[in-house]
């Protein structure tokens, strides 16, 4: 696992790729039917269709006219990764708290902040929210806290990484939005 935060450090490109992978597996939902589906294998049955089909468009064109469906969250984009076209939009200006982006962030610059194993010994922690149960006077090293941050979603262990950070917590979050002007989002601001 060090070789692979090791690999993820060295590449500034695959962070963002990665962030962007986070993100879109903390939108899927939980215990989806399909994944229980035994569809076992078997030989499909095949029939012969005589269709034409218009030529595709480098843009893409809604051409059904069928409506996107309904969207419960508040704000949405969905782009069009060849074309760079917005293929869908739900409130794309509305400014939201970033949850779980912001430990992810959290996670990126202990990453350029930290070698994975170096250790860290508990000052104090606020127990708010989901945590590790961390204990003052604990010693871990980044790499574990990195899980706990990422897996667990623990509030502490980013409160952890940004007070054992050299300037304290106020630096780091300097530091989470200077990485944040370096991946260019540019209407994202930590405080």
């Amino acid at each position: 696992m060090k070789a692979f935060f090791a690999w993820i450090k060295s590449r500034p490109g695959v962070k963002l790729n990665l962030v962007l992978v986070f993100i879109g597996l903390s939108l899927l939902p939980g215990r989806n039917h399909f994944y229980d589906l035994d569809l076992g294998e078997a030989r499909p049955l095949v029939r012969t269709v005589n269709l034409s089909l218009p030529p595709l468009a480098e843009i893409p064109v809604n051409t059904t006219g069928v409506k996107a469906p309904g969207l419960s969250a508040r704000s949405a984009v969905v782009i069009d990764v060849d074309s760079k076209t917005i293929l869908y939009a739900k409130s794309p200006d509305l400014k939201l708290l970033p949850a779980s982006t912001t430990k992810i962030m959290t996670a990126l610059v202990a990453l350029d902040a930290y070698p994975l194993d170096k250790v860290i010994t508990i000052d104090s922690v606020h127990q708010t929210g989901q945590v590790m149960e961390l204990k003052p006077g604990e010693r871990i090293t980044v790499e574990n806290l990195l899980y706990g941050l990422l897996v667990e979603s623990a509030n502490d262990a980013a409160t952890v990484l940004a007070q054992s950070y050299p300037g304290g917590e106020d630096k780091f979050i300097e530091a989470m939005n200077q990485k944040v002007k370096d991946l260019g989002l540019s209407n994202t601001n930590f405080t």
